[in-house]
């Protein structure tokens, strides 16, 4: 991939940074990567390498299927449970995007949430809990609705046709 750092689905949560050089860094239990551009710009350019997709497209489905107009969850990869979901607007496109498997709470403080993830670690940010919340559950409603159209479409193509009597009296 030349000149495009990417992130893997280990993936914690991408956040913009305030540096010279780089826009965003990608934090995992792998390290850390940077990049120069916005997180926005990254998360497009990784979906159209890796999934021949982007983020317009993936926002136009949930749109019309989900009925989510503002800060919209984004399915990377349902296999690994990657969704990546926003916790804030901005006019740049920096911002934070936290991956929907890793997490698994966030805290009220008095200045914002501390979002928790599975593996213990903690990111403070200055986003009010119930933004945070909302758009975790926006995420899981995604996956969820994803998890049970995949599953009803395996059984539905799985079964056996059978003939069905109807008696009429």
């Amino acid at each position: 991939m030349k000149g495009l750092p990417y992130f893997t689905r280990d993936v914690k949560y991408i956040e913009p940074i305030y540096d010279p050089t780089y826009m965003c860094q990608a934090v995992s239990d792998s390290g850390i990567v940077q990049y120069k551009k916005s997180s926005e710009n990254w998360l497009n350019e990784y979906l159209t390498y890796f999934y021949a997709t982007n983020l317009s497209a993936i926002r136009k489905h949930v749109q019309l299927n989900f009925n989510i107009h503002r800060m919209i969850p984004i399915c990377v990869d349902l296999e690994y449970q990657f969704i990546m979901f926003p916790l804030n607007s901005n006019n740049n496109k920096n911002v934070y995007f936290i991956n929907l498997a890793k997490v698994y709470r966030c805290i009220k403080r008095e200045s914002g949430t501390t979002i928790e993830f599975i593996c213990g670690d903690t990111l403070d940010v200055e986003i009010s809990y119930n933004q945070c919340e909302s758009q975790y559950v926006k995420a899981t409603q995604i996956y969820d609705r994803y998890v049970k159209f995949r599953h009803f479409r395996r059984r539905y193509l799985s079964a056996e046709t059978k003939k069905t009597m109807y008696n009429i009296n």
